[in-house]
């Protein structure tokens, strides 16, 4: 009860809601959509164990805008893609230059400003100290989702070093690694399963080209929802039992997803070397 209430009251606190996302559009500022901000506060293992209450939710906001964050970056260029695609389909040439130009900024600003050459992986920013933080989240494999653009043997190095190295096990995708100091398995932000990434991350295998890896994974994960009595928000990521809210219809819409193979449809965009 208490994170929903920071959740809700922080999409309040932040309105009228522009979020300072420098890499958007790799130009500066970019107004973010309310799933957006939903979207940075659900990645808040990066925020230290804090009473809950409004000097809560302050620290949470102060997180927020001072951090360049990698995550949104990689969901606004799939989307980028996919309109790119649907403007090709109807014919508006223009629309498609348009967004493919966008999508080449934005891919630019990840790698030059979110991405470790040394740890080959991408990690949010602080802006005042210009130091990356750390952790290893599936959150951080986003970019390789959205298909920017990287040379093969890196992409292949990040997928089996933190994917599925850190990130797979029994229960596949912890959203924090199990070996991080915050980790909790049963504690929400801290290291549940999240149906939310499922797909994301089953994609990221099979368009990367390790396809018995991500029916594996899908397998697993289709199994521990068999074993939990419902659909639920998030799964303890070492017994897979069903934690937070039951009857989750984002739960069910990913089930069915991964049921159904969809993971292994095509990208809108094309795996390059860069």
């Amino acid at each position: 009860m208490a994170a929903r209430f920071i959740w809700a009251a922080a999409l309040s606190f932040a309105s009228p809601g522009v979020v300072p996302i420098s890499l958007a559009d790799g130009v500066g500022l970019r107004e973010q959509s309310v799933r957006r901000r939903a979207n940075i506060l659900s990645r808040l293992p990066n925020v230290g164990d804090v009473p809950y209450g409004r000097e809560a939710l302050q620290q949470a906001i102060a997180t927020i805008l001072s951090n360049i964050w990698q995550a949104p970056a990689g969901l606004d260029q799939m989307e980028m893609h996919c309109l790119a695609r649907m403007a090709d389909v109807l014919g508006r040439t223009q629309d498609q230059t348009r967004w493919r130009l966008r999508i080449d900024a934005l891919n630019r600003r990840t790698r030059e400003v979110c991405y470790d050459p040394r740890d080959n992986l991408f990690y949010d920013l602080e802006i005042a100290s210009g130091q990356f933080r750390r952790n290893i989240s599936p959150w951080h494999l986003v970019p390789l989702w959205a298909g920017i653009p990287m040379e093969k043997a890196l992409v292949q190095d990040m997928i089996r070093r933190y994917l599925l190295g850190k990130l797979m096990g029994q229960v596949p995708f912890p959203i924090v690694s199990r070996d991080d100091p915050a980790y909790l398995p049963d504690v929400y932000w801290r290291g549940p399963s999240w149906p939310q990434l499922w797909l994301i991350m089953l994609q990221t295998l099979w368009w990367h080209g390790f396809q018995k890896e991500a029916d594996r994974a899908a397998d697993q994960l289709v199994e521990i929802c068999h074993r939990n009595p419902y659909l639920m928000e998030t799964y303890d990521s070492q017994s897979g039992q069903g934690i937070s809210l039951p009857l989750y219809s984002f739960a069910a819409a990913i089930l069915m997803e991964i049921v159904l193979r969809r993971y292994r449809d095509d990208p809108p965009w094309r795996v390059t070397d860069g």
